[in-house]
């Protein structure tokens, strides 16, 4: 399936795609990491034997092209420490799985620019639904951007994170 450029979001290539998918757990990667250990996706899905689980997620880490200020992100937002149910909804699509079924209830937000998995994260623990955290899903996730692209995604993210969040101040 291809996207138009103008009609591309991140909700709606993932809609797209999971709409094609066929089983109860539907795992999402980015095309820019790659996994570090061989039970990886054993450790990703594990989480979901909680059948209050909507989705899981895995840590993530650079590698020696990555900039350091990616990796004092990476280590504040992935601990070595797994979570099996999260008090907030933050998690990272670029290493997840939900459940499809879930999912069927409510889509990925098609129109956001960004942060369309804490949205869903969002809908699922207003639903009841958790969050689980798992260190042992680690990947390394390689973004080779410049100055310009890594100022274009905190900003294309801000403004989806103030859509989601309308009450939130922040600044640069």
């Amino acid at each position: 399936m291809h996207i138009e450029p103008e009609q591309f979001s991140f909700g709606r290539s993932l809609n797209l795609g999971i709409a094609r998918a066929q089983c109860d757990l539907v795992v999402i990667t980015s095309a820019h990491v790659y996994p570090v250990y061989p039970d990886w996706l054993e450790s990703l899905i594990a989480p979901f034997e909680d059948s209050e689980l909507a989705l899981s997620y895995g840590k993530q880490r650079g590698n020696s092209k990555t900039h350091f200020s990616e990796h004092q992100v990476f280590a504040r937002w992935y601990p070595d420490n797994s979570q099996s149910r999260q008090t907030n909804p933050f998690c990272n699509n670029a290493n997840a799985a939900i459940r499809r079924r879930l999912w069927e209830e409510h889509q990925y937000d098609e129109t956001l620019s960004g942060l369309e998995d804490l949205e869903w994260a969002n809908w699922a623990m207003k639903q009841g639904y958790s969050i689980a955290y798992s260190a042992e899903a680690e990947i390394v996730h390689v973004h080779e951007d410049s100055p310009r692209g890594i100022y274009n995604r905190y900003r294309r993210e801000a403004m989806a994170f103030k859509r989601i969040y309308p009450q939130e101040e922040f600044n640069l």
